[in-house]
């Protein structure tokens, strides 16, 4: 699933646009202290997500 696809997705299950979900997860991030666009965070995050997963 890419980011604009995942952004709808979540919008949609949320009653609001793709956009104010962007921006929502962007803020969550620089306040979090990352300084990384949301679609890599997302990436790194399902990498390591699924080394866990396959390595047990």
């Amino acid at each position: 699933m890419n980011y604009q696809k995942l952004l709808e997705q979540v919008a949609k299950e949320h009653n609001t646009t793709p956009e104010e979900v962007d921006v929502e997860m962007r803020n969550a991030l620089q306040m979090a202290g990352y300084d990384i666009e949301p679609a890599m965070f997302i990436a790194l995050a399902t990498a390591k997500a699924k080394k866990t997963i396959y390595r047990n």
